[in-house]
């Protein structure tokens, strides 16, 4: 086996970049009371209104058990609230209350910041190179 130093390895950068980013974006956003999962469960319930918890925990790439700590924490907190479904009256679903609304367009700011950045270093062409290789990455991945 060739020894290679982890520095050289293409998934060790990957995991590296991944965790200084969460822990920036944490460290920014904990003003808000959210971390980024947080935030992401916070912007996927306006985006998509009426998704389901099993749903939150697959695109927030998290337990259903953690999900729901997670919504639960955020009702608690005052973002979010559950409501009757119009059409399934037995069945609940989160909604965004009028701070959770207030404290996820301030964390969108946050995290838009990071993003404009993120873009600006890299640069346009960059951009969407780097979004090709990780869709080629997420393919072999995926097989």
């Amino acid at each position: 086996m060739r020894s290679t130093l982890p520095e050289d390895r293409l998934l060790y950068q990957l995991a590296i970049a991944e965790h200084v980013m969460h822990t920036r974006l944490d460290a920014d956003l904990l003003q808000s009371r959210l971390t980024i999962t947080g935030y992401s469960v916070l912007l996927l319930i306006w985006y998509m209104p009426g998704i389901s918890a099993s749903e939150i925990a697959r695109k927030t790439l998290i337990s259903q058990q953690a999900a729901a700590r997670l919504t639960t924490r955020l009702i608690q907190i005052g973002y979010l609230k559950k409501v009757p479904n119009p059409t399934h009256r037995k069945i609940l679903k989160h909604k965004l209350t009028e701070a959770g609304h207030a404290v996820l367009k301030q964390a969108d700011g946050i995290v838009a910041k990071w993003e404009r950045q993120a873009r600006r270093q890299l640069g346009s062409q960059s951009v969407e190179s780097f979004f090709q290789h990780l869709h080629v990455l997420r393919t072999v991945f995926e097989k």
